[in-house]
C-alpha cells in the first residue's frame, strides 16, 4: 500500500496546483508543456542514477503509447475546461478508471467480488456527484465539446491501462524504459504543439508546470509499482476516489468552495467506496 499512498499523494498536489493554475487564469498549454519537459527531465536523472535494464521494445511501445493517449486526453480535456466545465471534465475524465479495470476482467482475468463490485459502483456514484447537472447537459447539447470529452475519457483510460499492461506482460524490470519513452513522446507532442500555436510560453505558469511535472512523474511511477503489488480492480479505483475525497476536502478548507448539495453525497459516497474497496478486500 506504501507504492499506491505516494501516488495518491502526488496526484493530490498535482491536482490541486492545477485547480491554482485554473483559478490565476494561466495557459494550460504552457503548464502542460512545462511539467511534460519537467516529468522527462526528472526521469532522465532517475535512468542516469538507476542505470536500469537495457532497452525493450514492447516496454518502449507501451510507453510510447502511453504518452500520446495521455497528450491527447489531457489537450482535449483542456479545450473543454476551455469553454467553462472544469467541475465536469474533471469529473468524467475521473472515470476514464473504468476502461483499465474492464481490461483487467476483460484480458488479466481478475474476477471482482461483491464488494469490489459495489465500490466500483460507488466510485463511478461518487464521482458523477461532483459533476453539475446543469454543466454535463451544456456539454452534451455541444457536439464537438462533447466528442472531445469521450476522446479524452478514452485516451486517458487507454494511457494508465499501459501500466497495467506493463506488469502483465513481464516487462516490470523494464520501468524506466517505460516512463523514459512515455514522457518522451508527452514531451516532444507538447513542445510540436506549442511550435505550430506559437504560444508564447507564460514565465508565471513555469513554476506551477515544474511542480506538476515533478509530481506526475513521482505519482506515476509509484503507480506502476502499487499495480505489481496490487490488482488495478482495487489500486485505481480506490486512487480516485481518495484523490476526490482529499482535493474536495481541501478546496473547501482553502479556497471556501461549495460542494453543494451533490458534491456531499458524492464525498460520502467515495469513503463508502474506499471501505468497501480496502477494508473488505484485507488491506485496511
Amino acid at each position: 500500500m506504501f507504492a499506491l499512498t505516494i501516488s495518491i499523494i502526488c496526484l493530490t498536489f498535482f491536482s490541486l496546483v492545477y485547480k491554482m493554475t485554473a483559478r490565476k487564469g494561466y495557459d494550460a498549454l504552457t503548464v502542460a508543456t512545462v511539467q511534460y519537459v519537467t516529468a522527462l527531465v526528472f526521469v532522465s536523472a532517475a535512468t542516469l542514477v538507476l542505470k536500469p535494464a537495457p532497452l525493450n521494445l514492447r516496454a518502449i511501445g507501451l510507453g510510447v503509447c502511453g504518452g500520446t493517449t495521455m497528450f491527447v486526453a489531457i489537450g482535449m480535456f483542456f479545450y473543454v475546461v476551455r469553454h467553462g466545465y472544469l467541475s465536469v471534465s474533471w469529473a468524467i475524465i475521473n472515470l476514464s478508471v473504468i476502461v483499465p479495470v474492464l481490461a483487467s476482467v476483460a484480458f488479466w482475468h481478475e474476477a471482482p467480488n461483491v464488494w469490489q463490485l459495489a465500490g466500483l459502483v460507488f466510485v463511478v456514484v461518487a464521482i458523477l456527484g461532483f459533476a453539475q447537472v446543469k454543466g454535463l447537459s451544456q456539454v452534451i447539447a455541444h457536439p464537438k465539446g462533447l466528442v472531445y470529452l469521450i476522446v479524452s475519457f478514452i485516451c486517458s483510460g487507454i494511457g494508465v491501462t499501459t501500466a497495467k499492461a506493463l506488469h502483465e506482460w513481464q516487462l516490470g524490470g523494464y520501468l524506466m524504459t517505460y516512463l523514459l519513452s512515455l514522457y518522451v513522446s508527452c514531451a516532444f507532442l507538447a513542445v510540436l504543439y506549442q511550435a505550430y500555436r506559437r504560444v508564447v510560453p507564460q514565465r508565471a505558469a513555469m513554476p506551477y508546470g515544474i511542480f506538476m511535472g515533478t509530481m506526475n512523474a513521482c505519482g506515476y511511477a509509484a503507480m506502476v509499482i502499487a499495480l505489481s503489488q496490487l490488482p488495478a480492480l482495487i489500486a485505481f479505483p480506490v486512487r480516485g476516489s481518495v484523490n476526490l475525497v482529499l482535493t474536495s476536502i481541501i478546496s473547501v478548507v482553502v479556497w471556501r468552495e461549495q460542494l453543494g448539495r451533490r458534491g456531499w453525497v458524492g464525498l460520502g459516497f467515495a469513503v463508502l467506496a474506499i471501505w468497501l474497496l480496502n477494508v473488505t478486500n484485507g488491506l485496511g
